[in-house]
Order: C-alpha cells, then structure tokens, then sequence
C-alpha cells in the first residue's frame, strides 16, 4: 500500500486490477467509451474545459503522406492502430482538456483540487513541449537527425 500526493492510501496488488470504480458497465462501443472521458466527474461542481490542443510532437506511429488501406495491403505495412483518444486527422499527439485530465486523475485514485487543473494542465503540456525541443536537440547534435518521430 502506498500514498498519493494527497495523502489518501492508494491499494496496489499484482492480483488486481490498479483502476477502481470504474462503475462496472462496459461501454456500447469504443467511440463512447472516448467520450466518458470528457463527462463531470460525479459530484464536480465546478465545470472545466473540454477544449483540446494539439502539441508540437509528432506521432512515430503515422507516415506523413495518407496511405489507404489497398496501398498498405499490397505492401504487407500494417498501419498502427491510433489511439482512441488521438485524433486520426494530426500527425501530431494531442494534449488532454482540462476535464480529460481531471477524470484520469481522479481515475488513477487522486482528488486533486478541481481550482488547480487549469493550471496543472498547463505545466503539463509545457513540460511537453520543453521536453521535446530537448530531444530534437539531442537528436540534431549526436545522430544530425533533423526531424525525430
């Protein structure tokens, strides 16, 4: 057993699953399951954004010219699956809303104060892209590879 940042005890077992109340109802289909995820947390009083932005950072797993699925058949290149909550019209990752962020947390068993979230986001999301203009960096200077994926 071990703690989160807000001293609540947070249960951890190799036996069991590490996500808990997750209600139990598996969702009607992938594309609502994504949606949940943009839904108040039961009880939140204060409403946050849904609004997503899209990072600097490319996406290793999609080409830069659209390949359709006849192209990539004849080629025998299976097109990584993107996951559901990316869109599949960026080559770049996209950043989670506010309220996206918020339910992972609570998701994860954290009750972060719900006023921080805009905040946290933010920090998130510029660590991010610090964090990447680092590795282009390092990518430039030891392998002169210009554009990293």
């Amino acid at each position: 057993q071990s703690s989160n940042s807000n001293g609540g005890a947070v249960q951890s077992s190799l036996s069991e699953c590490p996500v808990k109340g997750g209600g139990g109802a598996m969702p009607a289909s992938i594309e609502e399951a994504a949606k949940h995820s943009q839904l108040p947390a039961p009880g939140q009083q204060i409403p946050l954004s849904q609004h997503r932005v899209i990072s600097t950072i490319p996406r290793g797993d999609v080409s830069d010219q659209p390949v359709s699925d006849d192209a990539a058949a004849q080629t025998n290149e299976a097109r990584p699956a993107v996951p559901v909550h990316q869109p599949t019209y960026s080559s770049q990752w996209m950043y989670p809303s506010e309220q996206q962020f918020y339910n992972a947390m609570r998701k994860k068993g954290y009750n972060p104060p719900i006023e921080a979230i805009p905040s946290v986001l933010k920090i998130h999301n510029a660590v991010n892209e610090r964090s990447w203009l680092q590795v282009r960096k390092w990518e430039k200077e030891l392998h002169n590879n210009q554009e990293p994926k």
